[in-house]
């Protein structure tokens, strides 16, 4: 069993499997580390990944791309409107106020939750780590997404992978996965200090986004400083910038506009891309940028020149100092405490970024990659970060400790409805040391600040005789950091089940809320606070005079009370549903490329029988066997390019290839006999000799066998060599075109027979050599006195 990290990108993906040497990337199924993140649909079949590659331009109203940036928001936001002006595919508003894709599945427009379009390519990415691991699933996995997204994304994200049927152990910050990469394998080496930090920044500029961190490392242990982020700055933004220039310019031109098309659009970003790598070396001051049928059969054909790139995406380039500024400064550390900044993402490859960073960040330009390090794969660190984040988190990996300390992105308060009584906050102090915030103050508490640690966990206590609810929000601090839209709002927790009569109070109630792993936030578990009196300890039990003197700590005994969460996304009863079609989809999948792939070995079989008849079959088939069978493959070449054929199911196809094999497997066996019988007519004739040998051998290690022994070796050779013969000569009087009078199988076990006759006989051992008896002793002269003295007697 394997567990993976997978880096789900805006527009690609890659997937990392920890092994017992280090971190893999996975190829898919074209041999490509990065898998393109497209769903396409077409009829009944989905092609997702890189089926979906050669099928999106044609079928880009059926083709979801860039769902990331649409996963658990509101179709309604100002900034999901401009995404959506930019896809081929349709989205409509869902009724929870989320975002819908309309694909064309089973030829009938069907509405999919972005839960589920990503379900589906995580189900890919599960299926090609499989492919990697002979057929079994992984174990578990852990999932990468920006650290600005929202509890609903996250939540999003996770109701994903639950679809896909995947066991995600968390889900985990880019920038965090990121460090991880970096420090682990260094802390191994020893590499960082015990106890002084240092601080390293990292830059990543990804298709979409665009993520600033200072995280600092001792041995043993990372610590997420300060994260800062633009959201709306990546890679594509570079494209459209020049994509723009090329519209104005074609506007002008043919007073056509480029952009306003969506296939057009997606045939000129592509071109933009391409001209912006191309422009990206070292030393590359010019590229051509080149369109095919444009608009309307209109070609574009342009060179672009560097320094006019640089001027395009000069106001891009200003907006990646804020992030850095932002980032140093709540991290409390300047730009020369930075021990290296290292740059990740495909962004990064542009020579204007790096050149940029460097004047920011004051490098020396003359050096290397400008001052900035690229130690790390800058499409893999990702997905290795999480690789090795799920073999720590798994119990299949046993991995050396390493510690890590991610940061809350927006600060979080909890409020609750007025009572008589409020609320007490506690974080992990006694009991009975929590402070009352008195019952002026107000039904509400900031719970979780901004560069908190976590996963962490928090208390609140109540005072409360009934059931209650407690909302989480984001606070109004942390709107400057969240998406433009109504996103203030994480769910309603409400305690309930509150035993009635277990104390003459009101019932103090506990509830542990958790800024969990994932970087959820919910109510972990809630207890009814019974305190134990005096009376209540067992009697006869008596302290002593020292503790009788020492003030007694209060005792409670916890009574579990019921959390029912009321949060964004889909339910588990949704998630449930989602997971059927799920699987119900992927089924159809398989049938599908089942039968077409059996459909393919029908078509493939008539072809190569056809070709045989002509060629390897020639000599072994008659004429009137020839004839019936080329008519039977026109016959069933006609069928296949039928309506019939096109369409019919793969227990069909099966069928009807098991009838042409039918008519040419005699054929086929012909062929092979005709190979097959001189190597083993060979191979016997081969033990008939040696037997003959070894029958009329004057060796003497075989001097011990009888006449007998020799007879019957030499008449068993003699008699399975008459044998041969007589086969053989009424073989070659038989056709080609007949079934073979003997067969390479029969002649093969005539060798066999042959040496379980002569087996007992040449491994008779031979026997051992006689040992002569030693001579008797003499009799000496004090034998033959004894010997005369009983005579005397």
């Amino acid at each position: 069993m394997s567990v993976i990290g997978i880096d789900y990108g805006n527009v690609e993906c890659v997937i990392g499997q920890a092994k017992r040497g280090g971190i893999d990337i996975i190829l898919n199924e074209n041999s490509n580390r990065k898998n393109p993140c497209m769903v396409c649909v077409s009829g009944k079949q989905r092609y997702i990944g890189e089926g979906a590659v050669s099928m999106a331009r044609t079928q880009y109203k059926n083709t979801a791309t860039d769902v990331k940036r649409l996963i658990g928001r509101k179709f309604a936001a100002a900034d999901v409107q401009e995404e959506i002006a930019l896809y081929g595919f349709k989205c409509v508003e869902l009724p929870n106020g989320q975002v819908g894709i309309v694909l064309n599945y089973n030829d009938t427009p069907t509405t999919f939750t972005c839960e589920q379009v990503v379900g589906m390519f995580l189900n890919k990415m599960q299926a090609i780590a499989a492919v990697a691991n002979e057929g079994v699933n992984p174990a578990y996995c852990v999932i990468s997404c920006p650290g600005y997204f929202t509890d609903m994304q996250r939540r999003a994200m996770l109701s994903a992978a639950k679809i896909a049927g995947m066991n995600c152990l968390r889900l985990m910050n880019e920038h965090t996965a990121v460090a991880l990469s970096y420090g682990i394998y260094k802390s191994l080496r020893n590499l960082f200090h015990e106890s002084e930090p240092e601080h390293v920044m990292f830059v990543d500029i990804g298709h979409s986004g665009y993520t600033v961190s200072v995280v600092a490392f001792v041995q043993g242990k990372l610590q997420v400083k300060s994260v800062a982020y633009d959201r709306f700055l990546g890679g594509r933004n570079f494209d459209m910038a020049l994509a723009k220039d090329v519209s104005e310019k074609f506007v002008a031109k043919y007073k056509k506009d480029p952009l306003a098309d969506a296939k057009s659009r997606i045939k000129l970003l592509g071109a933009c891309e391409k001209a912006k790598k191309n422009l990206s070396p070292q030393g590359v001051n010019s590229t051509t940028l080149a369109v095919e049928c444009l608009v309307d059969e209109i070609d574009y054909n342009a060179k672009i020149d560097l320094e006019e790139f640089e001027t395009l995406i000069a106001p891009l380039l200003d907006r990646l100092e804020g992030p850095i500024v932002k980032a140093l400064a709540d991290a409390g550390i300047t730009k020369d405490q930075l021990s290296c900044v290292e740059i990740v993402g495909g962004g990064v490859r542009v020579a204007s970024v790096k050149r940029k960073l460097a004047d920011i960040l004051g490098l020396d330009k003359e050096k290397p990659n400008m001052g900035l390090s690229t130690t790390l794969n800058a499409d893999e660190a990702v997905a290795r970060g999480c690789a090795l984040q799920c073999a720590i988190l798994s119990p299949l990996f046993k991995v050396k400790d390493f510690s890590i300390a991610d940061i809350v992105n927006f600060p979080v308060r909890v409020s609750w409805e007025k009572a008589s009584t409020d609320a007490l906050k506690d974080d992990a102090i006694a009991d009975d040391d929590e402070p009352s915030l008195g019952a002026g103050d107000a039904n509400s508490v900031l719970l979780f600040t901004r560069a908190d640690d976590f996963p962490k966990t928090k208390r609140v206590s109540f005072r409360r005789a009934e059931s209650f609810t407690i909302d989480a929000a984001y606070d109004e601090t942390a709107i400057e950091y969240l998406p433009p839209s109504p996103y203030q709002s994480i769910g309603k927790f409400t305690v309930s089940g509150i035993p009635v009569g277990e104390t003459d109070e009101v019932p103090r109630i506990r509830v542990n809320i958790k800024h969990d792993i994932h970087g959820l936030v919910e109510v972990a578990s809630s207890q009814m606070m019974v305190e134990i009196k005096e009376e209540e300890t067992k009697e006869g039990e008596e302290a002593s005079e020292e503790k009788k003197e020492e003030p007694k700590k209060k005792r409670f005994r916890k009574i579990e009370l019921k959390v029912t969460p009321s949060v964004n996304g889909l339910s588990a009863a949704e998630v449930a549903k989602a997971t059927e079609e799920e699987l119900a989809m992927a089924q159809q999948d398989r049938i599908i490329e089942e039968t077409a792939n059996k459909r393919n070995e029908l078509e493939t079989f008539v072809y190569d029988l056809r070709n045989h008849l002509g060629e390897k079959y020639a000599e072994f088939v008659a004429a009137p066997e020839r004839d019936d069978i080329e008519n039977k493959l026109n016959d069933m070449e006609d069928w296949l390019y039928s309506d019939e054929g096109f369409d019919s199911i793969k227990s069909i196809y099966q069928t009807k290839l098991d009838g042409l094999r039918a008519l040419s497997s005699p054929i086929d066996a012909r062929y092979v006999e005709h190979s097959e019988r001189p190597v083993a007519t060979n191979e016997l004739k081969t033990v008939i000799e040696e037997y003959k040998r070894l029958a009329n051998s004057t060796d003497e290690a075989y001097s011990h066998w009888t006449d007998e022994d020799c007879n019957t070796l030499r008449n068993a050779a003699t008699t399975i060599e008459t044998w041969l013969f007589d086969q053989l000569n009424a073989q070659a009087a038989a056709s080609l075109t007949t079934a073979p009078v003997v067969t390479a199988a029969a002649i093969r076990a005539k060798i066999v027979e042959l040496r379980a006759s002569g087996l007992p006989i040449i491994t008779k051992p031979k026997p051992l050599p006689k040992v002569e008896a030693p001579p008797a002793p003499s009799a000496t002269a004090d034998d033959n006195a004894e010997s005369d003295k009983m005579d005397l007697d």
